[in-house]
């Protein structure tokens, strides 16, 4: 009786304990969890990236540019056609940083292993960010979900493995959201401070690409103007932050007289997205179908799909949600649900532009499910009514995540163990068997680059 009665009360005490060692550190914890994550989404990207995925189109161009940009030219150019000046150099800069790091690279396929594992570094940051934005609104438990989301989601592991502007683009999108939900939480000089820190911090993601201006300047200033209990002053600061890094990309651009040449290349790149030219993207004449192309993928990317799906319900209710924090993320969920609508129906529609909707919408989807598990507003309430068991709600959803981390993990596998590196066994085929000088014809331009330039 006696043994019993301790195994009953020994239970809770250990409990007891293991929470108050939390409290007492959450800090601590909070980095520890933090790092297991990135740790996580590093191992995850890093294993097979070598022949994981074959060269994309656009890859070519962007480590073509960050060697320029390491060569001494700026603007950076693409083989030497004069200023790129369609995309902003930031991420290029980093290229070019990263180069230094570890020095000169004996071949292209090299220098692209070498990038994509600078990608690699910016998943592991927007990992983290995710589970900081998410512990913070919606508990420790939606901060790990959001980060076990982020890691093995098919979508964005691919889009991760390759050297695309929109991996470093989201990282720095995400940190500057994570300060700013903590300048919101403070007060006074503090919370000015930590407000322009964030507005430079989602700048810097503007200058490795315009189109994450969408996500972060557009919704800062609706928040402005609608002010939701949040102190003007330090959203107004956030504000003028994000423009700071794009005002010190255009002196610059002034000051190598090349403005002239940006405003040409940024309009039409301003048609491009606006749809008023349709020269790349599924809305060109004769481009496949984007239905057809997500249909053709959804064995692949179904979670991925689901959960961007389930982001449109999570803005709405984070919109009208009491909670001022939640609105914030209602409005950055929102802002990329418009933008890639509008890509859609009316602009120019890329397969990564949805990279812009994924993140945000794994923040609004575990955010709001631990809201409605809590029974926080009327949709909570209602929710618990249902449910009078919270504990076996929240084992529910435990299930449902890692019934689709389980899923993402078999295609992770499957990915990993497959070769997709067609275009590298190719070439070098050609490099041993093929006479040089030599002729090889080809009517793609990705092969016609790889075969005069892989060699280098």
């Amino acid at each position: 009786m006696t043994s019993q009665h301790q195994t009953l009360t020994d239970a809770p005490r250990t409990h007891r304990r293991a929470v108050a060692f939390w409290e007492r550190s959450p800090t601590l914890w909070r980095w520890v969890l933090c790092l297991m994550a990135m740790l996580l989404t590093v191992d995850l990207r890093l294993m097979g990236l070598g022949h994981a995925y074959d060269v994309f189109g656009d890859e070519i161009y962007y480590v073509d540019l960050g060697r320029s940009l390491w060569g001494g030219h700026y603007p950076p150019q693409f083989q030497h056609q004069g200023p790129f000046l369609l995309h902003p150099p930031l991420f290029f800069g980093f290229e070019a940083a990263w180069r230094d790091l570890f020095g000169p690279q004996a071949s292209y396929f090299h220098l692209l292993y070498l990038d994509r594992d600078l990608n690699v570094v910016f998943a592991a940051i927007s990992a983290g960010a995710l589970f900081f934005i998410g512990e913070r609104l919606g508990g420790r438990l939606a901060g790990a979900a959001a980060a076990l989301l982020f890691a093995f989601s098919p979508y964005i592991l691919r889009l991760n493995g390759r050297v695309l502007l929109e991996t470093s683009a989201l990282a720095f999108v995400l940190v500057g959201y994570a300060i700013l939900f903590h300048a919101l939480g403070e007060r006074g000089r503090r919370a000015r401070w930590w407000g322009i820190g964030a507005g430079i911090v989602m700048g810097l993601g503007v200058v490795c690409t315009d189109m994450a201006g969408l996500v972060t300047v557009v919704p800062l200033a609706v928040l402005l103007g609608l002010g939701w209990r949040c102190d003007r002053r330090t959203v107004a600061l956030a504000v003028v932050g994000a423009i700071v890094p794009y005002v010190a990309y255009l002196v610059t651009l002034g000051a190598s007289g090349t403005l002239g040449a940006f405003i040409h290349q940024e309009t039409f790149g301003l048609r491009r997205l606006l749809g008023l030219v349709q020269v790349t993207g599924f809305n060109q004449a004769g481009a496949p179908s984007l239905v057809g192309k997500l249909l053709a993928q959804i064995a692949h990317f179904i979670t991925t799909y689901l959960v961007c799906g389930l982001g449109v319900a999570s803005a709405v209710y984070c919109l009208f949600s009491r909670r001022r924090e939640l609105r914030v993320l209602g409005l950055f969920v929102a802002s990329a649900i418009l933008t890639l609508g509008y890509a859609v129906f009316f602009g120019t529609v890329e397969e990564q532009f949805l990279y812009f909707l994924s993140g945000p919408s794994i923040l609004g989807v575990v955010v709001t499910g631990a809201a409605l598990a809590r029974g926080e507003g009327r949709l909570g309430a209602r929710v618990l009514a249902r449910f009078p068991r919270p504990r076996a709600l929240g084992a529910g959803l435990l299930v449902v995540l890692l019934a689709a981390v389980a899923y993402d993990g078999s295609i992770w596998y499957a990915t990993r163990t497959t070769p997709d590196n067609g275009l590298q066994r190719e070439v070098a085929w050609f490099h041993r068997n093929v006479p040089h000088p030599g002729v090889i014809g080809t009517d793609s331009g990705v092969n016609k680059f790889l075969l005069t330039r892989s060699g280098e």
